[in-house]
C-alpha cells in the first residue's frame, strides 16, 4: 500500500483495502496498519491498527466409518484399526473417548491406544487427513452376551467441523456362545 500524506489542518484520511474471498482452510489471519510521521511537530498516540481476517471456511472431521464387528478369540486377541478423517487439511483439533454407553469392560475385554478426551490433532502443514487409532479385543473363553466398544469424537477447534461419522461402534460377538 502506498504511503499516505496527510494534508495541513486535516486530522483523518481514509484509506481502503479490500479482501479477496477464498475457499482455503486455514487460521485467522492478522494485518496490522502502523502510522509513522516524520514531523517533530506530531505526537502519535496509537499509531498502530490490528484488523484480524477470521477465516469461514471449515474442514469435515469424522471417522471412516461408523463401526465394525469382531467374533472374539479365545486366548487371542484381536487388533481392530480405524481413522479419524478430514476432507481436506486443516489446523486444529477433536476429542476423541470411549463413550459411557460401552458395554465392554476397558482392560478385562479391550484396549484402545488413546487415552479419554485425547486431542486428536490436525495440522494443515504438512496437510495429513488422517489419523490412525486401535481397539484390542482381548479373547476369553468366559461365555458372555455380544458387547460393545462405542467411540466417539466431539469438541471440534479452529476450522473443524465434525462430519455425519461422530460415533463408532466395535461390536464384540462372544465365541463361547454365538447368538443364533
Amino acid at each position: 500500500m502506498n504511503p499516505a500524506n496527510i494534508e495541513n489542518g486535516k486530522l483523518v484520511i481514509a484509506r481502503n483495502f479490500n479482501i479477496d474471498p477464498d475457499d482455503v482452510i486455514e487460521t485467522d489471519e492478522t494485518i496490522y496498519f502502523v502510522v509513522t510521521t516524520t514531523s517533530d511537530d506530531v505526537e502519535l498516540t496509537n499509531d498502530t491498527l490490528e484488523f484480524t481476517i477470521t477465516n469461514d471456511d471449515v474442514s469435515l472431521v469424522e471417522f471412516d466409518s461408523f463401526g465394525a464387528t469382531v467374533t472374539e478369540g479365545t486366548g487371542s486377541n484381536d487388533t481392530i484399526f480405524f481413522n479419524v478423517v478430514a476432507n481436506a487439511p486443516v489446523t486444529g483439533t477433536v476429542e476423541i473417548s470411549v463413550d459411557g454407553t460401552t458395554s465392554a469392560t476397558n482392560f478385562d475385554d479391550y484396549t484402545v491406544n488413546f487415552a479419554d478426551n485425547d486431542e486428536v490433532v490436525f495440522n494443515q502443514n504438512p496437510g495429513i487427513t488422517s489419523k490412525s487409532f486401535y481397539v484390542v479385543v482381548k479373547g476369553d473363553a468366559i461365555s458372555e452376551s455380544t458387547e460393545t466398544v462405542v467411540i466417539t469424537l466431539s469438541n471440534p477447534s479452529n476450522a473443524v467441523q465434525l462430519g455425519e461419522k461422530t460415533t463408532y461402534t466395535l461390536v464384540i460377538k462372544d465365541d463361547e456362545n454365538p447368538v443364533v
